[in-house]
C-alpha cells in the first residue's frame, strides 16, 4: 500500500514540473519574442538611416536633390546607384534595382524615398487623391514638406512595433511613422527623415 502512495505523488510531482517548465516556456517564449521584434526595429531604422544618408550625399555632390517621378510623390531612387550627373560621386547604395522608385533593400523588401507634406494624412484614399492631396507642391494635408523613407508592404506587426518605439503611440495618420494601407493590400510603412 506504500508503494501505491508513493507511485501517486510521484505522478503529482511531474505533472506539478511539466506544469512549471510548461510556464516558463511560455514565459521565455515571450520574451523571445518580444527581443526578436526589437531587434527587427533597430534594423529598420538603421536602414532608413542609411539610406537617408546616401540621399544626403547624393545631394552634397550633386548639390540637388533627387526629382520627383510623374505625377506621384516617390523620389526617383536610381539616381543613388547610377548617375550621369556633375559631382555625381556614387554609388551611395547597393541594393537592386526594381523601377524608378523602388529598390530591393536588405530584410525588409522594397524601399523609396518620398516628400510630402506632414498633415494629417487619411490612411485608405484612392492612389491618385491620395498622392495629390500630400504632394510638397499641390497637397492640400497641410503642414511643412518632408522627406520620407518608404518601406513597401511591411508587415503589420514590424509596423506597430515601430510606431510604438518612434511615436509612443499606434495612429499611422499623424507622428513621424505613417501607414498607408492601400486596398488592405500591402502596407505602405513611410518613416520621417528630415524637412525638404
Amino acid at each position: 500500500m506504500i508503494n501505491i502512495k508513493k507511485a501517486a505523488m510521484f505522478g503529482l510531482d511531474a505533472r506539478i514540473a511539466l506544469a512549471i517548465f510548461g510556464a516558463l516556456s511560455v514565459i521565455s517564449g515571450a520574451a523571445l519574442y518580444s527581443a526578436i521584434q526589437k531587434s527587427k526595429v533597430t534594423a529598420v531604422i538603421t536602414e532608413m538611416n542609411e539610406v537617408g544618408k546616401a540621399y544626403d550625399a547624393y545631394y552634397l555632390d550633386t548639390g540637388s536633390e533627387l526629382e520627383v517621378t510623374g505625377v506621384y510623390v516617390y523620389l526617383n531612387i536610381e539616381k543613388l546607384i547610377s548617375d550621369n550627373k556633375v559631382g555625381w560621386n556614387g554609388p551611395y547604395l547597393l541594393n537592386d534595382k526594381i523601377t524608378s522608385t523602388w529598390l530591393n533593400y536588405k530584410d525588409v523588401g522594397e524601399l523609396g524615398i518620398s516628400e510630402m507634406l506632414n498633415g494629417e494624412w487619411s490612411s485608405n484614399s484612392s492612389n491618385s487623391n491620395w498622392n495629390s492631396s500630400t504632394r510638397c507642391d499641390t497637397g492640400t494635408v497641410g503642414g511643412t514638406c518632408d522627406i520620407w523613407i518608404v518601406y513597401r508592404d511591411m508587415p503589420t506587426d514590424l509596423y506597430i512595433s515601430l510606431e510604438n518605439e518612434i511615436d509612443n503611440i499606434v495612429d499611422g495618420q499623424n507622428g513621424n511613422v505613417r501607414l498607408v494601407a492601400w486596398s488592405g493590400v500591402e502596407n505602405h510603412v513611410y518613416l520621417k527623415y528630415r524637412p525638404k
